[in-house]
């Protein structure tokens, strides 16, 4: 008898490192959808994290078998089907003060994504309350706040529309778990292809298994002090992998 358990497609698929920037602190990489970020207990499939770190052990950046040496660790997660820009510090200062800015929202993210319907008004800001379950994998939208919920913040902008179909630019004020995804679900307008959040008839009827989402580009608007991450000031980049309308 055969499995009905949907086959990833991806499962297999070898993956290679793309690298946007690196300096001796950071190094900013372009995660392909379907490669997860961080190794969890259960599966032990190639990540970016292991794509990194094998780049600067072989670079001489990175000795790993010094048990003194940091070891470079992502200071953002993106989902696994989500491809975009990953920012990775190698070395103890980076993180921190990458932390730093992160947490003051010095670090503009612009997001990309096909949704279903055309979003009213065309361009605005949402704004709900995120509840996640009791094991972090899933996430509620409320209108008002409830115990335990996060205040969640984001602005998007319609780029283009066609059959049924809109592509928007987001750019997050807050960074929560499934923010994107669950707030545009709330509001009728679920990325095509989300599995958890999205119309799973719409979803087989355009063959997308997985959601159609991109962190596309990174602004280090640095208001304060910045150490060791000075020369990052100011600067935009922008992931290689695109999203549109034309299928």
């Amino acid at each position: 008898m055969k499995s009905s358990r949907q086959k990833n497609p991806m499962k297999n698929k070898k993956y290679r490192l793309q690298i946007l920037y690196e300096d001796h602190h950071i190094l900013l990489a372009d995660k392909p959808p379907g490669l997860i970020v961080h190794p969890k207990d259960s599966e032990h499939s190639a990540t970016l994290l292991n794509l990194v770190r094998d780049h600067l052990r072989r670079t001489g950046a990175w000795d790993a078998e010094d048990p003194n040496a940091f070891r470079p660790i992502p200071c953002n997660r993106l989902d696994r089907f989500t491809s975009g820009i990953v920012i990775f510090a190698k070395t103890r200062e980076a993180m921190r003060i990458m932390n730093r800015k992160l947490q003051q929202r010095e670090v503009m993210k612009r997001y990309r994504c096909i949704v279903l319907g055309k979003p009213k008004p065309a361009s605005g800001k949402l704004e709900h309350y995120l509840l996640k379950n009791r094991d972090g994998t899933h996430v509620t939208v409320q209108k008002h706040p409830v115990r335990g919920s996060q205040y969640a913040c984001m602005e998007y902008r319609t780029i283009s529309v066609q059959g049924g179909r809109s592509l928007l630019e987001c750019r997050l004020i807050t960074g929560r778990t499934h923010q994107l995804r669950a707030q545009l679900a709330a509001i009728g307008n679920p990325i095509l292809g989300d599995m958890r959040y999205g119309n799973l008839q719409q979803n087989q009827r355009y063959g997308k298994h997985h959601q159609m989402l991109c962190a596309c580009e990174v602004t280090f608007s640095f208001q304060t002090d910045t150490g060791v991450l000075e020369s990052l000031r100011g600067k935009t980049f922008r992931t290689h992998w695109r999203l549109d309308l034309s299928f």
